[in-house]
């Protein structure tokens, strides 16, 4: 499909999605029982009650053909059937005909998702923003550089504290466009390119998330695809066994420096 990527490691993607997306349900689940139990406050418990917020930013048409699994919004709805807890998806895509795929393949809507034809970033951010204050998961899967200025932007929304941030990213193809774009603007004189994407550990700094958890590269792999994951729950539970670590940890911190620097930065 036209701007859908599907490339090798998709599998292994779809992998990790699907063990993350997994945890995240049953810690919902779990919020929500302590809630009708009474644990949390009156103002807590009322943006509780609401349906959490899941919102994939680059739907595509569900389904990689290259490897023969299937995409993101296909693994939510499967993983929301075993869901106790309401959630209120919606399916964010630019290609018409990606939309019109995806539509054949998703399950009757029952009120579950919308799928929404989004053409721009600002778009995107009015479809965020105009959600009512829950919990919620974003996640963005670009085929080019994430969105970071919308991200900013979005964890900086008071309709968003509880909304946590799931981007895939390859570590060689962020470095690679951040170079030769800031040599470009060196090279030619154009200020505004230099400097234009910083590091990804500066870029993480910058969204409004208080922890990060990363999940480790599998090798071998030299475009050093993985997963970032932001929240402002600090006790979030690191998942370890599936590869996915705090980048406050030893180990997490070493995937991280790896992603977002070269062999010359490291070196320096």
């Amino acid at each position: 499909m036209k701007g859908q990527g599907q490339g090798n490691h998709t599998a292994e993607k779809q992998y990790g999605l699907e063990k993350l997306l997994g945890q995240w349900m049953a810690i919902i689940d779990q919020i929500k029982k302590k809630e009708s139990e009474g644990k949390y406050n009156a103002a807590l418990s009322e943006v509780i009650r609401r349906p959490a917020l899941y919102i994939d930013m680059n739907a595509g048409c569900g389904w990689n053909h290259e490897v023969d699994c299937i995409g993101s919004p296909l693994m939510f709805m499967d993983l929301h059937d075993a869901c106790k807890s309401d959630i209120k998806a919606f399916f964010l895509e630019k290609e018409t005909t990606s939309i019109d795929s995806l539509l054949t393949r998703l399950p009757s809507n029952s009120g579950v998702y919308d799928v929404i034809q989004c053409n721009s970033e600002e778009e995107i951010l009015n479809i965020i923003q105009n959600q009512p204050k829950s919990y919620g998961l974003i996640y963005h899967d670009p085929n080019g550089m994430p969105m970071f200025d919308s991200i900013r932007e979005v964890s900086r929304h008071p309709k968003c504290r509880f909304v946590d941030l799931l981007i895939r990213i390859s570590g060689t193809n962020y470095k690679r466009i951040r170079r030769g774009i800031d040599e470009y603007g060196k090279k030619n004189n154009i200020p505004e390119l230099i400097n234009k994407y910083p590091n990804l550990e500066s870029q993480l700094r910058s969204v409004n998330k208080k922890e990060w958890l990363i999940r480790d590269i599998v090798d071998p792999d030299p475009q050093q695809w993985t997963f970032l994951f932001g929240t402002n729950w600090t006790n979030y539970p690191a998942w370890e066994k599936h590869g996915f670590y705090k980048i406050s940890s030893s180990k997490g911190n070493a995937i991280l420096k790896r992603v977002c620097y070269t062999i010359e930065e490291l070196n320096k």
